[in-house]
């Protein structure tokens, strides 16, 4: 899948600069070594897509057959649904800390993170209300699609709002 990807220095800064967006378990220190088991790729996941990922099933470790466990488990249960697989060679590439396997992945993850985020929203949009809705034919621009996804929000939070009513 990767291995004949090849990644530029602009987008190894945006990757960088990606996932240091988020707050993980591990400190970044070495991506290649942070990143091998699985964990952090997973944790990234769960912070986009919290329903995709059942963080408690992904085991820090050093164990070269649990890493391999935690990828496949990945491929299986998450990556599956978001529409690609890391292939067995990209797999072990990951967790042998491989030069640039980890940042491929990463920009993988990242593409179809946003991709499942914009067809969420556009699937979405039939149950928003007509006051709220946008032109199907608007161009998905950045603003656009921050208030398509903050429409969402506010629409699971009246849902909430609705459900702690009842009980």
């Amino acid at each position: 899948m990767f291995t004949n990807q090849s990644i530029d220095d602009n987008e190894f800064y945006e990757i960088y600069k990606w996932v240091d967006t988020y707050t993980l378990s591990k400190t970044r220190k070495n991506i290649n070594r942070d990143f091998s088991d699985g964990t952090c790729y997973a944790e990234i996941i769960k912070k986009n897509i919290p329903s995709l990922v059942q963080i408690n099933n992904y085991i820090p470790t050093e164990n070269h057959k649990q890493k391999i466990e935690n990828w496949n488990l990945l491929n299986k249960k998450v990556l599956s649904k978001l529409g690609f697989k890391i292939n067995n060679e990209d797999i072990e590439g990951i967790i042998y800390s491989k030069p640039y396997f980890i940042e491929k992945a990463l920009k993988v993850l990242k593409e179809k993170i946003e991709e499942y985020k914009i067809k969420l929203i556009d699937n979405s949009n039939n149950k928003i209300s007509n006051e709220n809705s946008f032109n199907i034919n608007e161009p998905l621009t950045k603003e656009n699609f921050y208030k398509k996804e903050l429409l969402l929000k506010e629409e699971e939070i009246n849902s909430v709002k609705n459900k702690i009513k009842v009980i």
